[in-house]
């Protein structure tokens, strides 16, 4: 267990951004870091009523940059946590991150998830981690170093037209303008559909 003692003595400071089983998906998101030490082995533990317990990698260090403006530390910068679990069978249960100071194991309670499905009761509860490839991972840390993006109608599309629909209310001031807007754009098989 982790208390707020422990949590003033080490400096940590966290958010749980999300917390929840969607179907028969559990979803970890938010961010943990601390003002005086880096964490170290940071993963993620679920305990159903029975003291069930099972261990879940999930992605420590994620790009953080709301945080780390917010909070001006280091550690900071690295601060988010993701983890995805298919969850089966098991009715409630606690969410914990677990992590590593000094050669001494701490965890925090992030939240109790109570499932409202359906689970058969001849069988057994089952945890399985959506692993996250790197490639996701690497995407996602390449669009947070750009501040836009760019992104280019695929070529073997060119031959089709699209649809645009506009739906107008009011709009004879401003109609002038959507119009030269969707007009200018670098694709030009258009059909402009207005909506009165």
């Amino acid at each position: 267990m982790f208390s707020k003692i422990q949590q003033k003595r080490l400096g940590i400071y966290y958010i749980v951004d999300e917390c929840r089983q969607n179907r028969s998906i559990l979803t970890i998101k938010g961010w943990m870091c601390s003002s005086k030490y880096k964490l170290k082995n940071v993963h993620f533990l679920i305990e159903d009523q029975n003291k069930n317990r099972f261990s879940i990698k999930g992605k420590y260090g994620i790009i953080r940059n709301d945080v780390y403006q917010e909070l001006k530390l280091d550690n900071a910068q690295k601060s988010g946590f993701y983890a995805q679990a298919v969850v089966e069978n098991i009715k409630e249960y606690s969410v914990w991150i677990v992590f590593t100071y000094e050669n001494k194991r701490y965890r925090l309670h992030l939240g109790k998830v109570v499932n409202d499905e359906e689970s058969s009761k001849d069988a057994e509860g089952r945890i399985a981690e959506i692993e996250s490839t790197e490639k996701v991972i690497d995407i996602v840390e390449k669009l947070e170093k750009k501040n836009s993006c760019i992104f280019k109608f695929p070529k073997e599309y060119y031959a089709q037209s699209v649809d645009i629909i506009v739906p107008v209310y009011n709009a004879e001031s401003s109609i002038g303008y959507c119009l030269n807007s969707i007009t200018s754009q670098t694709y030009t098989n258009l059909e402009i559909i207005i909506s009165i």
